[in-house]
């Protein structure tokens, strides 16, 4: 895990669009792995999304941010000029939410999660899997390696058990997502 200029954890999708407008002080512990644990990756959000990305924090959106992301047949990858992230995945997770899946880009390249959960047709909600979300019994559990910044895991199970911690949390910081339609 790299570290932001402020001293705090680089971490997934939702932090990358995110530190591009504002440091993320709330962020603590988030789950990755070496490798991608989910495959068969689906087109969610369409052939080519636009999208337009706000920093939510204490439960207010700021400094919007719009991309447009291509559909390869295997993820989502920017188009011309980007917000700082590379690519990602969807999958379904449970009713209308979905986990998104990503690569960071530093030199250390982990796969780093978030649950992306719908709000309106058109509004969703990213807040990063955080290993902090789960209780210590858990964590102790499900973490095959534990650092202050991050929770190594390596199997769906895990993933899928932090990723039911995070989505039960009443999260007042994320990343507000619009789709504004196809390009």
């Amino acid at each position: 895990m790299g570290e932001q200029a402020t001293g705090w954890p680089a971490c997934g999708l939702v932090l990358r669009i995110t530190a591009i407008v504002v440091a993320l002080p709330w962020l603590s512990a988030c789950v990755e792995s070496a490798a991608p644990i989910l495959a068969d990756s689906q087109p969610l959000l369409g052939q080519r999304p636009r999208l337009q990305f706000y920093s939510l924090q204490d439960g207010r959106a700021r400094e919007p941010q719009t991309a447009t992301f291509r559909w390869t047949g295997s993820q989502y990858v920017v188009v011309g000029r980007g917000i700082g992230i590379n690519a990602f995945t969807l999958h379904p997770f449970r009713g209308d939410d979905w986990i998104a899946q990503s690569r960071t880009s530093g030199s250390t390249k982990v796969f780093e999660y978030a649950v992306v959960r719908k709000l309106a047709d058109g509004v969703r909600l990213a807040v990063v899997i955080d290993e902090d979300d789960a209780d210590g019994m858990t964590r102790g559990f499900a973490c095959e390696n534990q650092s202050k910044f991050s929770c190594r895991i390596s199997n769906r199970d895990q993933l899928f058990t932090f990723a039911y911690a995070s989505a039960a949390k009443m999260h007042k910081s994320g990343a507000l997502i619009i789709e504004l339609g196809q390009r």
